[in-house]
C-alpha cells in the first residue's frame, strides 16, 4: 500500500433555509478553484453564490434519472483528491428515489382495478407489482423497505467517486411517534432507511445555524441537541470541536488532512 495519504472526504451540513449551507459552495471555489469544484444542482437554489461559479462547473437535475446522469459527469470530469464534487440539495434528491417508488405503486396499484392483463401493463409498472399483496393492497412496509435500500445504493455509489463530496440537506426533528416530534435535529429525508443511508455514507455531518451574520457548525457527540457524526483521529491532530463559529467549509476541510494537523499542533 502507498505511503501517500489519498483519503478523500465527505461532509454533509443540513440546517433550516437560510443558515449558509449553499453559501459554503463558495469558500471551496475560493479556496480550491472553479476547476477543481463540480456542483449538481437539485433544488434551483445557487443564486446565492451566482456571481462565484461558471456554466461548466453546475449540472442541473429536476429527476433521479438526471441525478444518475449528473453522476456520470461529475465521475468524467473530478477524479481526483484535491477536486469537490457537491449536491446542493440532497433532500430533494433522495426524495426523487421515494417518489420513484410511491408512484410506480400507485400505478401498478390503479392497474390491479382493471382488467388488462398484467402481460400487457407498461414494463415500466410490472416491477413495483411487488409492492401490492394478495389481497390488492399496497405493502407500506415494503415500501419503506426499498425506498431505504435505494437511497442507500445510491449514496454508496456517489460516495466511491475518487473525490471530496458535499452534500447539503434540509434538517428535521426527531419522530417520537405519529404527531410527536422533538430534539435532536437530523438531516431530512425520506424514512428511517434513508436517514441511515446518509448518517453511514459521510464521514462529517454537522448542523449548520445562523450566528447573527455568521454561520455556527454544530457537531454534538452526544446528539442531545444535533444528531451529527465526525470520523476524526484524535491521535493524528485531528478533532472536531462542538461549535465551529464562522463556518468555513474549505478551512475545515483543511484542517481534517494529517499533514496539516500535524503541523499545526507544533
Amino acid at each position: 500500500m502507498s505511503a501517500t495519504f489519498t483519503e478523500t472526504c465527505k461532509v454533509a451540513l443540513f440546517g433550516a433555509n437560510s443558515t449558509g449551507k449553499t453559501l459554503q459552495i463558495r469558500s471551496l471555489i475560493e479556496t480550491f478553484g472553479p476547476e477543481n469544484v463540480g456542483i449538481v444542482s437539485c433544488e434551483d437554489g445557487l443564486k446565492t453564490i451566482q456571481s462565484s461559479i461558471h456554466p461548466e462547473q453546475v449540472v442541473e437535475c429536476n429527476s433521479i434519472r438526471e441525478l444518475k446522469q449528473a453522476f456520470e459527469w461529475a465521475s468524467g470530469r473530478y477524479a481526483g483528491k484535491d477536486k469537490w464534487v457537491c449536491v446542493d440539495g440532497g433532500t430533494r434528491a433522495l426524495q426523487w428515489i421515494a417518489g420513484e417508488i410511491w408512484a410506480g405503486t400507485d400505478a401498478a396499484f390503479t392497474l390491479t382495478a382493471t382488467d388488462v392483463p398484467r402481460a400487457e401493463w407498461p414494463k415500466g409498472v410490472r416491477p413495483f407489482l411487488r409492492f401490492i399483496t394478495d389481497k390488492g393492497n399496497i405493502d407500506g412496509v415494503k415500501q419503506w423497505i426499498d425506498i431505504g435500500r435505494a437511497i442507500d445504493y445510491e449514496l454508496n455509489r456517489w460516495v466511491k467517486l475518487p473525490c471530496n463530496m458535499y452534500w447539503t440537506f434540509w434538517e428535521d426533528m426527531t419522530s417520537r411517534g405519529q404527531y410527536d416530534k422533538g430534539l435532536p435535529w437530523q438531516t431530512d429525508a425520506p424514512g428511517k432507511g434513508g436517514r441511515d443511508a446518509i448518517y453511514g455514507t459521510f464521514d462529517f455531518i454537522l448542523r449548520l445555524t445562523r450566528d447573527g451574520e455568521k454561520f455556527l457548525a454544530t457537531f454534538d457527540p452526544l446528539n442531545r441537541v444535533a444528531r451529527s457524526k465526525a470520523r476524526d483521529d484524535w491521535a493524528g491532530g485531528i478533532k472536531v470541536i462542538s461549535e465551529q463559529v464562522d463556518f468555513n467549509l474549505a478551512r475545515f476541510a483543511q484542517t481534517l488532512k494529517p499533514q496539516m494537523a500535524a503541523t499545526e499542533a507544533k
